[in-house]
């Protein structure tokens, strides 16, 4: 799988889930099934789910 398209694909959806009104939280996390820990200091990081 493409990391890039993984990122993509889930971001936004991630990013609205953080805007939504009475939300307190500060980041969100996308989990796929690679290696790379990528975007460590963004609002949403992509973690391999063995990260977890």
């Amino acid at each position: 799988m493409n990391l890039k398209v993984i990122r993509r694909e889930f971001k936004s959806s991630v990013l609205s889930w953080l805007n939504l009104k009475g939300n307190t939280s500060k980041k969100g996390f996308v989990i796929y099934r690679g290696k790379d820990v990528v975007g460590k200091k963004s609002t949403v990081t992509t973690v391999p789910w063995w990260y977890l």
